[in-house]
């Protein structure tokens, strides 16, 4: 079997008609995603690929130890269950079943697990062969004349070891520790990391993926936490340091979170903000709660743009905590990180945003781009649900007010955003209980226009939001603030 593979793009057909090229999920967590039961099963199954060639479903990855999956979903090997042992039977689920069976397990949740790769000219991706599996979407087989010209080259590497319910441990074919280089792609869409943490010792361990740029590590789904549960304090100080280096954290599953609890949860990370706006359905009056329906929360809130929350304040905001009560069946949040949108922008747009500043009202008047408080990284302080003013080279000689409209500004900004199939975005499909933290001067963020849908045709959604108050001014000159 194949170790490793080498996938190279030479000619790419027309952006817009496919938006998938590629799709790649990691085993090991289509297996932990899986029942008890479904796991079982798979343990004990054997496929039987001809001329005594007979390969246990599930072992154990031969250099990481992971547990993986030997499938082939291209072909229908016998089936064999409980093999080399007396109570061996064969053929007793069929592989067309079982094909069924692993592809409803990989594709479940809306595709959360799968990372779909969009090819750009000139892509290359070396895969671990035995920690993925891939197929190619069904657009990639649709006509030159309809799409333009595919043409994709592949390389594979031969295979060290027989797939074996013993690990035997194989040489790495790479320099540096295996924990920087041998993991897969995340699966919560292209712009996610993930990010696993071990309640068993409390501590975290960044051990499921490297990214090859800035745009893969939008953030990070953490796991073996239950926050309605008693959190030691070595692990609330993990997460309170992973935050700034991962800039959003999901906790999927919160289901039994309180809303004090989710206060609470928010305290953490600094003094809680109360907000302007109060709906009666509130828990109480630290919470903002948002809904597609009037009565059940706020409708509309942040639906005019790209901002980060609480933007005009003197001090924005650090942090933001957002809680799905009721999920819906649409209603996604889009993130982006700033830094990239910055990094991504032509030399004479960075050159121009860096002369931008922004007067939110009176004496607030803040810079468009600035350094991060606490990482340094560029990011930018931008208000798209207001109208401010626009001023030029502020506090110079050469200052000028309003040269740049502030709705010539957003349309520019939320450009550069969206711009390459929007590949910088995360869009976050929220699952019931799901549970996002987010370094607010990171990120950027906006709802999605399904998220105003009547409850009559997505159902209701409801979701609550605590934000944690900022502790700097937004300032060309970065003074460094201790991270928490």
């Amino acid at each position: 079997m194949n170790s490793t593979g080498d996938l190279h793009m030479s000619t790419i057909p027309g952006y817009d008609v496919i938006k998938r090229g590629i799709d790649f999920v990691p085993l090991d967590e289509v297996i932990e995603s899986a029942s008890k039961k479904t796991r079982a099963n798979w343990d004990r199954l054997w496929s039987n690929m001809g001329k005594n060639n007979i390969q246990p479903l599930l072992y154990a990855h031969p250099v990481t130890g992971l547990p993986t999956l030997c499938i082939h979903s291209d072909y229908q090997p016998g089936t064999i269950y409980d093999y080399g042992t007396e109570n061996e039977q064969t053929n007793l689920m069929g592989s067309a079943q079982l094909k069924k069976e692993i592809t409803s397990e990989i594709e479940k949740d809306d595709r959360r697990l799968i990372y779909s790769h969009k090819w750009l000219a000139g892509d290359f991706i070396i895969t671990d062969n035995l920690a993925l599996a891939h197929r190619p979407s069904k657009e990639t087989q649709i006509e030159p004349a309809q799409i333009g010209l595919r043409v994709l080259h592949r390389v594979t590497v031969e295979g060290t070891s027989v797939p074996s319910k013993t690990r035997t441990d194989c040489e790495h074919h790479h320099h540096g520790a295996a924990d920087d280089v041998h993991v897969p792609f995340s699966h919560l869409c292209c712009t996610v990391r993930h990010f696993s943490l071990d309640t068993t010792t409390d501590k975290c361990t960044d051990a499921q993926w490297t990214s090859r740029s800035q745009t893969d590590k939008t953030g990070v789904e953490v796991r073996g936490i239950n926050l309605s549960e008693p959190v030691s304090d070595e692990v609330i100080e993990e997460i309170r340091k992973t935050i700034h280096k991962h800039r959003l954290l999901l906790f999927r599953n919160q289901t039994e979170l309180t809303d004090s609890q989710h206060v609470e949860v928010a305290k953490w990370f600094g003094k809680i903000v109360e907000p302007i706006v109060h709906h009666p359905k509130a828990p109480n009056r630290l919470i903002v709660r948002v809904s597609n329906d009037r009565r059940e929360g706020h409708r509309g809130l942040g639906t005019k743009g790209w901002h980060v929350d609480f933007s005009k304040q003197e001090k924005p905001n650090s942090f933001s905590l957002y809680h799905i009560v009721t999920a819906a069946q649409k209603g996604n949040t889009d993130f982006v990180p700033l830094n990239e949108v910055i990094e991504s922008a032509s030399e004479e747009t960075r050159a121009n945003w860096d002369r931008l500043w922004i007067r939110i009202g009176g004496n607030n008047i803040q810079p468009l781009l600035y350094p991060h408080p606490v990482t340094g990284l560029p990011t930018l302080c931008i208000h798209f649900d207001q109208q401010p003013e626009t001023i030029y080279d502020y506090g110079t000689e050469n200052e000028q007010t309003n040269l740049m409209g502030s709705a010539q500004l957003k349309k520019e900004i939320a450009s550069e955003i969206e711009k390459d199939d929007r590949r910088l975005i995360y869009s976050h499909k929220w699952l019931a209980g799901d549970l996002i933290i987010t370094d607010n001067l990171a990120l950027a963020h906006r709802p999605s226009k399904e998220t105003q849908i009547e409850p009559a045709q997505i159902g209701l959604r409801v979701l609550h939001r605590v934000t944690v108050e900022g502790t700097s001014v937004p300032s060309k000159t970065r003074t460094v603030i201790n991270p928490l």
